[in-house]
């Protein structure tokens, strides 16, 4: 072979190697918007899972996780994955990223949309923690909550499977609350990757006065709060009321848990919360008067579950999406938690309002001009979640 020929194969094996890189390359580039859509059925959940024809389904095994202050413990699921083409990790035994889901009020974790959602994202080459507790799943929350995150992130970091850089928390309606207060949390706040919260609340007092006078305190608009909503913040009225007897009072003239409070007149009591919280449910005009003069106790509690009062000590990103049609918590929450990061000097990377959900879950219809923007904006918006999680 002369060497005219002998250095002609060597160029076009060298172009050869050259596109072959380029493509992997490529491959690697367009990564998050092949998982964008692969993903997206599992997130609006619809249509069919292409997810599934490209990926082995995950490792599923439950695990205890004991709070810190070793009186509850939350029960959750682990998702790891198994590989597929689009999972260089399992290639290359990287170490993965995880991701905690956290829903919250009365949502266990065999609850079919979140197993699909967490099964999706392990096939996307995430590991994925599903946590449960006993409290919220008796529809009741406090601050210590927050602390199952805690533990849950702490749980991830340990595994050797995990890249104990990219743990992040992906939070749905109160779930997402309880991120963000996770977030603020010293123990991981320097450590956690990111926080996407959909429909979450800000401030526990703003969710308290829009669901008793019936309009948004942001914008004045009427808001007609979903019985979940009017459920949990009269158990949680409840519970913060210490006197047995009051609380028994209370109860004989409230309306069953969920429905409209309406109550007629208010029982001799004996603590100044149990009046102010009979009060608060006579109807929205006798809340009108009262909104914003909350008792010094009942403030202190609502500010312990608000996201709003840690805000400025939250450090990893946050991602924000949030319905305007919600009737679970009003839309204009993710606006002032939007409002307050950009105050700290930290901006969300991504804040999207729709109107495509009923609370986080897909349940409207839409006619194709008005559709095709929305669902533009959803995947726009799942790119963004796709980076950080999974990418």
């Amino acid at each position: 072979m002369s060497l005219r020929k002998i250095a002609g194969s060597r160029r076009r094996w060298l172009l050869g190697l050259i596109a072959l890189l380029l493509l992997g390359v490529a491959l690697v580039a367009l990564r998050a918007v092949w998982l964008t859509f692969l993903l997206l059925p599992d997130l609006v959940q619809a249509g069919p899972r292409p997810l599934t024809w490209v990926a082995r389904a995950p490792e599923r095994t439950t695990v205890e996780l004991p709070y810190a202050d070793g009186q509850r413990v939350a029960t959750a699921d682990l998702y790891v994955p198994r590989g597929g083409p689009l999972d260089w990790r399992a290639l290359t035994r990287s170490p993965r990223p995880a991701v905690v889901l956290f829903v919250g009020i009365d949502t266990p974790r065999d609850y079919g949309p979140l197993v699909r959602l967490a099964d999706g994202l392990a096939r996307g080459g995430a590991v994925v923690l599903v946590p449960e507790t006993p409290n919220l799943l008796d529809w009741r929350f406090d601050a210590l909550e927050a602390d199952s995150l805690v533990v849950a992130f702490e749980y991830l970091a340990q595994l050797p499977a995990v890249d104990d850089e990219r743990i992040g928390f992906a939070g749905f309606s109160v779930g997402g609350s309880l991120a963000l207060l996770a977030a603020a949390d010293p123990r991981i706040r320097d450590r956690l990757a990111y926080v996407h919260a959909f429909g979450a609340y800000a401030d526990a007092g703003e969710l308290l006065a829009a669901a008793s006078t019936q309009r948004v305190p942001a914008t004045g608009e009427p808001w007609v709060p979903d019985g979940v909503t009017r459920k949990v913040l009269q158990l949680m009225m409840l519970d913060w009321v210490t006197n047995e007897a009051d609380r028994a009072a209370l109860t004989a003239v409230l309306p069953p848990p969920g429905e409209p409070w309406q109550v007629a007149a208010c029982p001799p009591l004996a603590t100044a919360e149990a009046a102010f919280f009979c009060r608060l449910m006579m109807g929205p005009g006798e809340a009108e008067q009262l909104v914003g003069h909350w008792p010094e106790d009942i403030e202190r509690r609502l500010r312990a579950i608000s996201p709003l009062a840690v805000l400025d000590a939250v450090q990893a990103p946050v991602l924000l999406m949030h319905d305007q049609s919600d009737t679970f918590i009003p839309y204009t929450e993710s606006r002032s938690i939007a409002a307050a990061l950009a105050q700290a000097g930290r901006p969300p990377v991504r804040h999207s309002e729709f109107r495509l959900f009923a609370h986080v879950l897909p349940g409207r219809s839409l006619p194709p001009r008005e559709l095709i923007p929305e669902v533009w904006r959803l995947v726009r918006h799942t790119h963004h979640l796709v980076t950080y999680v999974l990418a």
